[in-house]
């Protein structure tokens, strides 16, 4: 992430709770969120992104599938999160990403 930030030219902002960082996207606050491990979980994000969604953004795992929030499986968003609202900026993220090994 380190890495991202100086070479990508992105800045890094510390805030808390997970839904709160989702509506400040949604509301153009800041550009992305990524959070690569199973740390979160699903009654954490459920609301912002629920928010984020209806105005445009998405939340994708780290396999770039959409949450959910239906099933019987774990509670945890085991594959991180990723919430943007610029398709165009998540691309480039995505990429960088790529390059970093799965955490734990």
């Amino acid at each position: 992430i380190e890495k991202m930030r100086t070479e990508g030219g992105y800045s890094i902002t510390h805030r808390g709770g997970a839904g709160y960082k989702l509506v400040r996207i949604a509301l153009k606050m800041d550009d992305i969120y990524v959070h690569l491990t199973a740390a979160t979980k699903k009654w954490d994000t459920c609301a912002g992104h629920a928010i984020l969604k209806a105005l445009g953004g998405e939340v994708l795992d780290r396999k770039n599938k959409p949450l959910t929030y239906y099933t019987n499986e774990t509670v945890r968003n085991e594959d991180g999160i990723i919430g943007f609202s610029d398709w165009v900026q998540y691309e480039k993220v995505k990429q960088r990403l790529a390059q970093i090994p799965r955490l734990h």
